[in-house]
């Protein structure tokens, strides 16, 4: 919808700037098939559109990123997630259990958000 790119992408934050932000730093490498505000409304979009990934804000509105994680591998979803935030604390990136093999803590920016390795490849 937001661009032509091959992997498909879902967008969760409930910042609309940073929702923004993100858009544009995926640029036209992404398909941005869903831009949703709160958790509860990721884990919908990513079960109903299957994308390849997840970028979503660890500190969300009713779910926050690790219940979205918790609530797609019960439901299924083999999508990617990219959890971003600004927490540099080693207790919450170990909270990003090895179970979870498909995540990628990146602090908010753009270096860091195309940088990884776990969405693209």
């Amino acid at each position: 919808m937001e661009s032509q790119g091959g992997i498909r992408v879902v967008l969760a934050d409930d910042n609309p700037d940073m929702l923004s932000a993100v858009r544009s730093t995926l640029g036209e490498r992404f398909h941005i098939v869903a831009a949703v505000g709160d958790g509860e409304k990721a884990v919908s979009a990513v079960l109903e559109l299957n994308p390849d990934a997840l970028i979503t804000d660890f500190s969300m509105p009713i779910l926050h990123g690790l219940q979205v994680a918790d609530s797609l591998q019960k439901g299924g979803s083999r999508a990617k997630i990219v959890l971003l935030t600004l927490h540099e604390d080693q207790e919450l990136i170990t909270a990003c259990r090895p179970e979870y093999n498909h995540f990628a803590t990146a602090l908010r920016g753009s270096d860091t958000l195309l940088g990884s390795s776990h969405l693209v490849s």
